[in-house]
């Protein structure tokens, strides 16, 4: 048996989403790049890190933040404030589309969501690296021949972000 040391770094900041980040995510309920959490993550990084919106890039779903930055990944667990008000979104965005008006809609959400603070914790974990110029050609050739092949490339689904939670 081998045992072994190992640090880890862990990074903590505070998540303030709005009543504006709730409402803002209508506009993007079918793109989980507007998602209300991701939006007020992102923000949080800007503000605490002082970190521009294309060097921090994040994905939340209802098990994990991840984002990048300083040159390393980074994830943590998606704390249970925010992954009740993702899981209550989606249901509720699922459930009234089409058969309500955009005020009363807001109005719903308003009700159901309030606005929340939470702390995210996330760990280190590997350093980014830059793609050579000969890996980026070899890619998009490897894309470009599965186009022409006739498969669609898989896009990530509101439902795969809160699949198998509660």
């Amino acid at each position: 048996m081998v045992t072994k040391k190992k640090t880890i770094t862990q990074l903590k900041y505070r998540v303030t989403t709005t009543a504006q980040d709730i409402l803002d995510g209508i506009e993007g309920c079918q793109n989980a790049s507007r998602c209300m959490e991701r939006i007020a993550n992102v923000r949080a990084l800007q503000e605490q890190f002082d970190v521009m919106p294309h060097e921090s890039k994040v994905r939340i779903d209802a098990g994990h933040i991840q984002f990048c930055l300083r040159g390393y990944r980074w994830k943590g667990e998606t704390p249970k404030v925010p992954r009740r008000a993702l899981i209550d979104f989606d249901r509720i965005i699922r459930q009234s589309r089409r058969k309500l008006s955009r005020v009363e809609l807001e109005r719903l959400l308003l009700e159901n969501i309030k606005p929340h603070i939470y702390t995210v914790t996330a760990i280190r974990g590997g350093k980014i690296k830059e793609f050579s110029r000969e890996r980026k050609n070899q890619i998009n050739a490897a894309r470009r021949a599965r186009y022409a092949a006739g498969e669609r490339p898989k896009r990530y689904t509101l439902r795969q972000r809160v699949i198998g939670f509660r």
